[in-house]
């Protein structure tokens, strides 16, 4: 596994723990505070270690096959996030003629949209290695 395939799995990592904040905002109210903290800390550890294993790899290489699945990953990513806002754009309007997008939504809205993002962007990546990685076994 090199090193474009360990950050896309980072990235679906980050995309779990990112989709606890609104588990964790939904059962703030019912759970002390004093517990949270080291729930949090626990976390936040959690997420750093990877990272550190990340950065600390010998193998830092990103060459042109590398540059060219990142680029195809962003443009697919980017589409698929567009795609999804046309459609729930589209079906939201039929189905409620009276809707009307307010500030409070928007936050939500931009935060599900970057986590819709780095995961398609994630997966694509990976997808696009397991295809080579089928491609590499087929012509052995």
């Amino acid at each position: 596994m090199n090193y474009t395939q360990k950050n896309a799995l980072y990235g679906l990592y980050l995309t779990g723990f990112l989709l606890l904040i609104p588990v964790v905002d939904l059962f703030d109210t019912k759970i002390p505070f004093y517990i949270w903290q080291p729930i949090g800390l626990i976390g936040t550890i959690l997420l750093i270690i990877p990272l550190y294993r990340l950065n600390k790899s010998k193998d830092k290489t990103f060459d042109e096959l590398d540059k060219k699945i990142c680029i195809r990953a962003g443009i697919f990513a980017l589409l698929f996030l567009c795609v999804i806002a046309i459609a729930a754009y589209t079906i939201i309007l039929f189905a409620f003629e009276s809707f009307a997008m307010n500030m409070d939504n928007l936050g939500v809205l931009i935060y599900f949209a970057v986590i819709l993002f780095i995961t398609s962007l994630s997966l694509a990546v990976l997808f696009q290695y397991h295809r080579l990685n089928k491609l590499e076994r087929a012509e052995k």
